[in-house]
């Protein structure tokens, strides 16, 4: 599995939008801002058929799925592309959580916290795959009891499958067995969740309409800039409104629009597909889609891959020939401010350490001094904080011209203008740090 994004019935990104939200304002009356004549116009705008259309199939859902990837490699992402609004689809192996049940739980207990953290009011739908490979009915409850004690803090979240009285959905991908049950339940579901039944003003689709038509030029982005002008056309003048709908679209899983940052903010991805597509092009799991050696060693950049791929540090001719020269810079900067990567400063070469891709060794020393602790042990450690500290401590580090820290899987040290002999050590999920 890969971080991916598709369309059910593989629609085409426009006509779904398109028929999504104009499921969701077929029957939009005037809101506030909106002037009678403002509203009469802008149903002029569209097509007669499409607005007939929408009105007929005004009960009908198109979905956009999106596949999280179940590699620890692309935890880190979550806090980019996990929206509040939506159904959450959880896949499990039953046979082996039957086999190994301690194993399963952490697994099954990562995932549920990851989405109650992104997505505290979004439906939880559990799917057990492979139900042929479990064939007791004493096996299927000992499941049912394990998963209830897990899910009873979610109860307002998780959906019941009615059906075989189950907490979980047994799916059996070879006979077919309980892929009706899970797909009627999940639009069931939908339907009745309070988001699906929220109504926008048409003026929102018609600048979605102007934004897309940019998409059709091949180009995946736009700035924020030229959506205000956009909108200005049709007669949205308020930045706070138009801030709001990028919110709700991006909610609806239709664009991307980041604003943790005056940077991120500045650009509207259009296509979401490709944003993970070129992310993930560098940020994957090598055991399942690994690189091309051979590839890179015909471009001279055999030793770069090896860097990447032993020390988590990427090169900027690594990215020019993985991304193309016209986007490079635009993504170096998009995954530095989401804090995917940092400059490494320690070399002198451009160079950028990827957290998510450190491997595991032994640190060579272990700081003794004064220490303190963060505990989640009685919360949720949100997925990715470390590799995003890595980032913070790395970039700060190399700004006081500290000797290089070193990297691994789970544990950090750093120096912060302290000149070492030996340089500090860095790993994936825990940190050790000298001050002065």
């Amino acid at each position: 599995k890969t971080l991916t994004r598709s369309k059910v019935k593989n629609s085409t990104l426009k006509s779904s939008i398109r028929r999504s939200v104009a499921n969701r304002v077929r029957e939009t009356q005037n809101t506030k801002g909106d002037t009678e004549s403002s509203q009469e116009d802008f149903v002029k705008q569209f097509d007669t058929k499409l607005l007939v259309k929408a009105r007929s199939e005004k009960d009908n859902l198109i979905f956009s799925i999106w596949d999280y990837g179940g590699q620890q490699v692309f935890y880190t992402l979550h806090h980019l592309f996990m929206t509040k609004q939506g159904v959450y689809i959880i896949v499990f192996d039953m046979l082996q959580f039957v086999c190994q049940r301690t194993n399963s739980l952490h697994r099954m207990k990562f995932w549920i916290d990851s989405v109650t953290l992104h997505a505290p009011d979004a439906l939880l739908l559990i799917v057990g795959a492979f139900a042929d490979k479990v064939r007791t009915q004493t096996e299927i409850r000992s499941i049912e009891v394990s998963l209830k004690e897990l899910l009873k803090t979610r109860k307002k979240q998780a959906i019941e499958n009615t059906i075989d009285s189950l907490c979980y959905f047994p799916l059996n991908n070879r006979t077919g067995y309980g892929i009706e049950n899970i797909r009627g339940t999940i639009a069931q579901a939908a339907l009745g969740h309070e988001f699906v039944k929220q109504q926008v003003p048409l003026r929102w689709v018609r600048l979605l309409d102007k934004m897309l038509e940019t998409e059709q030029k091949e180009k995946h982005w736009i700035s924020l800039t030229a959506v205000r002008n956009m909108a200005k056309k049709v007669g949205m003048t308020s930045y706070n409104e138009l801030i709001f709908m990028l919110k709700r679209f991006r909610e609806f899983g239709i664009v991307v629009h980041f604003s943790n940052t005056e940077t991120l903010r500045e650009v509207v991805f259009l296509d979401p597909k490709w944003l993970i597509n070129q992310i993930c092009k560098v940020i994957r799991d090598k055991k399942v889609h690994g690189f091309n050696e051979k590839e890179f060693e015909k471009v001279g950049l055999a030793d770069d891959l090896r860097q990447l791929s032993e020390n988590g540090l990427a090169t900027r001719d690594l990215f020019e020939y993985v991304w193309g020269k016209s986007e490079i810079d635009f993504l170096i900067d998009l995954m530095r401010q989401t804090m995917l990567l940092s400059d490494w400063k320690f070399t002198g070469q451009n160079e950028y350490i990827i957290p998510s891709l450190l491997t595991d060794h032994e640190l060579e020393e272990v700081f003794s001094g004064p220490s303190f602790f963060f505990d989640f042990s009685t919360t949720i450690l949100p997925p990715g904080l470390f590799h995003r500290i890595v980032c913070l401590c790395s970039s700060y580090s190399g700004k006081l011209k500290s000797e290089p820290p070193q990297l691994s899987r789970t544990c950090a040290s750093f120096w912060f203008g302290k000149l070492k002999s030996e340089p500090p050590q860095l790993s994936r999920t825990c940190a050790s740090f000298w001050f002065g």
